[in-house]
């Protein structure tokens, strides 16, 4: 059993195209090595630990994204997105995954605003800014991202939920109450 076991079941049962194979690959030595070595530091061990399981998905609406991903999947290359951003990559922001309209989710590898790899929304509005904290910790987000996009209509139910509802996300992430940075708190953005 390991951290990310319900966020697989979750991809699983993500609307997937039918050429999407089951179980989902893993990132190869080789394409962790081309990750550290794009990075020029060593990736937190939950982000190496997730990509050894599941190397890029077409999960969500925008996808997860992997390491030295080619041809149709490059537009899910964590390396991909960091060249089109390049200060990312000196902020030790990492690409998570994208939510179909340019924005994206991001790891603060950093570790600037929390005390752990905390997830962050940035907002195609401004690239250079986190906009909010979603999640203390990768299997957090990737479990509530993906829950989130299961909900059948959320648009008929206008009531906050993750992460907007303090009270729901913290029920679930407790952690994120550590982060050092309130303003960017999502009930606090």
């Amino acid at each position: 059993m390991t951290e990310f076991d319900d966020v697989l079941r979750l991809v699983a049962e993500a609307d997937l195209p039918s050429d999407v194979g089951w179980p989902p690959t893993g990132a190869t030595t080789v394409d962790l090595q081309r990750l550290r070595d794009d990075l020029g530091f060593e990736p937190p061990a939950v982000l190496t630990r997730w990509l050894s399981i599941c190397n890029g998905s077409l999960a969500g609406e925008g996808g997860l994204l992997g390491a030295n991903l080619s041809g149709p999947r490059e537009h899910l290359d964590m390396s991909f997105c960091l060249d089109l951003l390049p200060g990312w990559r000196e902020r030790r922001w990492l690409p998570v995954a994208g939510d179909g309209c340019g924005d994206y989710y991001v790891l603060d590898a950093s570790q600037s605003h929390y005390p752990g790899d905390a997830i962050f929304f940035v907002d195609q509005s401004d690239y250079d800014a986190l906009d909010y904290a979603v999640a203390s910790d990768l299997p957090t987000f990737l479990r509530q991202h993906l829950l989130c996009l299961l909900d059948p209509d959320p648009e008929l139910d206008s009531t906050p939920r993750w992460p907007f509802d303090r009270a729901i996300t913290l029920a679930v992430d407790p952690r994120l109450a550590e982060l050092r940075t309130p303003r960017l708190l999502p009930w606090n953005s």
